[in-house]
């Protein structure tokens, strides 16, 4: 058995949420709230810190679940201005683990929670898989010209695909043909579609959008993929090999 997915140094697909910006509304307490339980309750994003030049001084270990903590510490948002926005952005923002399936050097089947996907213990790797020290999901964030509130979900591996594109990882294949990865993905990427789908009716309640941001996804991902979920059947189609030249939203 072999890991048939690579994880980059910059994002190869995203989800982009809108919301109408509203600094200190309850409503988006109550959304931001309901992200962080269905990501702990999934185990797809259970932040473990929070950036030290965040205004929250947060840490798993030593105060629990970040949900909890900021319902019991309302001071913690406050002052300075736009807190939750600083929460969700990629620099000072939050930093969640998840439980993933992979393949050990003992070809086996594993599960482990993990912050940076090459910390897999007894990861299996091959030559010419990518393996940068990447997260397996991040939050970025920004505000448009508009006055809205702009949240990326960022994936940076393929781990979560069950057909992956062959991108340089076997010889014998063409890139873009689909690498079976079903033994993984039905593992964990159910749990990231619930996640997915918890976001979008909390996004919905209050007024927002969420859609996969088309700019900055590869080509070559975007048929495996819909709004708000990953696609777990396998395309009709070979996906497209051209590879986007964009660069990742503004954090």
């Amino acid at each position: 058995m072999e890991n048939k997915w690579h994880t980059y140094s910059t994002e190869a697909f995203l989800w982009e949420i809108r919301l109408p910006w509203r600094p200190h509304d309850p409503a988006y307490r109550n959304w931001q709230r309901q992200v962080l339980d269905s990501g702990e309750k999934h185990a797809v994003f259970r932040v473990r810190w929070v950036n030290e030049h965040s205004p929250v001084d947060y840490r798993r270990d030593r105060d629990g679940y970040l949900g909890d903590f900021l319902d019991a510490h309302p001071e913690a948002l406050s002052p300075p201005s736009d807190p939750e926005l600083r929460l969700f952005s990629s620099d000072v923002g939050m930093r969640g683990a998840a439980r993933l399936a992979y393949v050990s050097t003992t070809d086996d089947i594993c599960e482990h929670e993990v912050l940076y996907l090459p910390d897999l213990p007894d990861l299996k790797t091959q030559f010419g898989q990518h393996m940068d020290d990447k997260p397996p999901l991040q939050f970025m964030s920004d505000l448009d010209d508009d006055g809205a509130l702009l949240i990326w979900l960022l994936s940076y591996s393929t781990i979560w695909l069950p057909w992956p594109p062959n991108d340089d990882l076997y010889d014998d294949l063409p890139d873009g043909a689909l690498l079976d990865n079903r033994a993984l993905a039905e593992r964990h990427t159910p749990r990231l579609n619930a996640f997915l789908t918890d976001i979008n009716n909390a996004t919905e309640a209050v007024g927002g959008t969420m859609r996969l941001d088309l700019s900055d996804t590869w080509p070559e991902y975007v048929p495996l993929l819909t709004d708000h979920s990953v696609r777990m059947d396998r395309p009709a189609e070979p996906a497209d090999v051209s590879r986007s030249t964009s660069g990742e939203p503004s954090s």
